[in-house]
């Protein structure tokens, strides 16, 4: 979401070389059509015999495992079990376990909401209280209501297919690199000024992969200019065969890039994400190397899923939990529940293919469903990935310090008390610096970014810093001085984060943002005089590249 062509994704057998046009992409998705088959032949047959019987599935593992004469059970390793054909009692036994049983937990048991314990230094928090401050975006999340029924059939869906994830292929993937995507004016333009920081501002040689969907998403000069210049890979991922069928104009595509992608190890970034520093030394990091996984968190008090979620899991609810309502897209609370784990922030998410495979696969087969997960339950991607790893009972590692704000204030005015964050600040897992600036408003979705005409004026001028657990306010235009808000764009800079503990830092941005900042408003000046950005920017069957997404 590259290195020079001498270390660049390598093409290898069996057609999982990087790119469109020519190379040969990423297979598809090992067995997700067998595996989705099986698990509705799986939900049917459960049901439907359940249903006859009127008999808990509980109930009837039990009498059928108890009923049969003498069955054998060979054990495959990690709790997997293959049947000796004997009884078909049994056969149906063990169908039952794999769906129903083996993910019960103990009644009251509290949810693993970090898949069996996300690898942290952060101690438990003291418990505090809900209160709800809902946003005003509009809806994304479906008002249709969830039934019983469609909840336990996804429960044993994702059973089955966490049963039989399939096998990693040990032959189609190789080295480290980073992952992005980039289509049409908005996401090209962020995504143009990331990799130009990565290749000029921080020399960082890793290989890089662009993902888009569609050949109208990306003239193709602009494609043949950033592999020429840049040595980056661009892969039209609806041409590769694991994503055919699959609507990924969404947040959907960032588990397909990951996927699909030629690395074994992979760095996403979000196309409005930049590093600091070159990030290529996260990959020997620890927890990274101990888990496979490493994310970083978003703010303590934002959720962006329904409380049915837990169920659809095999998690136990936990009490008080507020959620967003059908014609809302997600919560900012006042507190930040001690019960509730804070929220990952994918803006980055650091992934090793082998080790997380599982896990992966999972966190694909939800997307690839996205039409119910990230319409029904989800809003965004993120927590797709912490959801993946529970249903694969596989652990991640977590970077345990809190999030920053980057932003401006009314300084100008005579006046700091308003601070307007713009950019989430992630920081180093192992010294604490600061390491990603994650856009969160103020993105640079055209050359005429307001932050770029305005001569002196920054989008990056103080960073607020809290306590891991002190909530943050979202706010908007009309909560706030119109003089946070300037420029051609100023119409799409709408909200605003902001700390509302007591113990806020709020200092000066370091000198490292300021000149990396200074360095992608040049990147701006110097993509609007290439050719294959127009000075026209009309949306139109011949000038897709300037249309927004649906």
């Amino acid at each position: 979401m590259n290195t020079p062509s001498s270390t660049g994704p390598r093409k290898r057998g069996g057609g999982t070389g990087a790119g469109a046009r020519g190379r040969s992409p990423s297979a598809a998705v090992d067995q997700e059509d067998v595996s989705e088959q099986a698990a509705s032949v799986l939900v049917s047959r459960h049901n439907r015999k359940n249903k006859r019987r009127g008999l808990t599935p509980l109930l009837r593992v039990t009498m059928l495992t108890l009923s049969a004469v003498a069955p054998v059970l060979i054990s495959r390793g990690k709790g997997a079990m293959e049947l000796v054909p004997s009884q078909d009692t049994m056969r149906e036994a063990v169908e039952l376990m794999m769906t129903t049983a083996i993910w019960a937990l103990p009644a009251g048991a509290p949810p693993p909401t970090t898949a069996r314990g996300a690898v942290q230094s952060s101690p438990t928090p003291p418990p505090s209280t809900f209160s709800p401050y809902e946003t005003r975006i509009p809806a994304t999340l479906s008002d249709r209501a969830l039934s019983d029924a469609e909840l336990e059939e996804w429960r044993l869906k994702l059973r089955a297919k966490a049963s039989s994830p399939g096998k990693y292929p040990a032959n189609r993937f190789k080295g480290r690199g980073i992952v992005l995507s980039a289509g049409r004016r908005s996401y090209f333009t962020s995504a143009y000024v990331t990799i130009r920081a990565l290749r000029g501002h921080l020399k960082c040689t890793l290989p890089i992969e662009v993902f888009y969907c569609g050949a109208d998403e990306l003239p193709t000069s602009a494609i043949a200019h950033m592999e020429k210049v840049y040595q980056v890979k661009f892969v039209d991922v609806t041409m590769v065969p694991g994503a055919k069928g699959v609507n990924l104009a969404g947040y959907q595509l960032k588990a397909f890039a990951i996927r699909l992608s030629s690395f074994k190890e992979v760095l996403w970034l979000d196309s409005d994400n930049i590093p600091l520093r070159d990030p290529s030394y996260l990959f020997d990091a620890e927890p990274y190397a101990s888990t496979g996984a490493l994310f970083w968190k978003d703010y303590c008090n934002m959720i962006s899923f329904r409380k049915e979620t837990f169920g659809v899991f095999g998690l136990p609810e936990p009490q008080d939990y507020v959620q967003p309502r059908p014609n809302k897209t997600t919560i900012w609370q006042h507190h930040c529940a001690a019960e509730i784990e804070t929220e990952l922030e994918t803006g980055q998410v650091l992934l090793h293919k082998e080790k997380a495979w599982p896990a992966l696969q999972m966190i694909v087969y939800i997307n690839r469903h996205h039409q119910f997960f990230l319409k029904r339950l989800f809003k965004g991607d993120k927590m797709t990935f912490h959801f993946g790893f529970v249903a694969a009972g596989l652990q991640y590692g977590l970077v345990s310090q809190a999030p920053a704000a980057v932003g401006l204030t009314t300084e100008h005015l005579g006046d700091k008390r308003w601070f307007c964050g713009n950019t989430m600040a992630q920081r180093d897992p192992s010294d604490g610096s600061f390491l990603f600036l994650h856009r969160t408003m103020s993105k640079y979705k055209d050359v005429e970014s307001f932050t770029k005409r305005q001569g002196t004026y920054r989008a990056w001028k103080y960073v607020a810093q809290q306590p891991a657990r002190d909530p943050w306010h979202l706010m908007y235009r009309d909560e706030l001085p119109p003089a946070l808000f300037v420029g051609k764009s100023a119409g799409d800079q709408y909200e605003c984060a902001r700390p509302t503990g007591a113990r806020v830092q709020l200092e000066r941005a370091p000198g490292a943002m300021t000149k990396l900042e200074t360095a992608l408003l040049g990147y701006l000046d110097d993509l609007e005089n290439l050719p294959f950005y127009p000075k026209d920017r009309v949306c139109n069957a011949d000038s897709m590249f300037f249309c927004t997404h649906a």
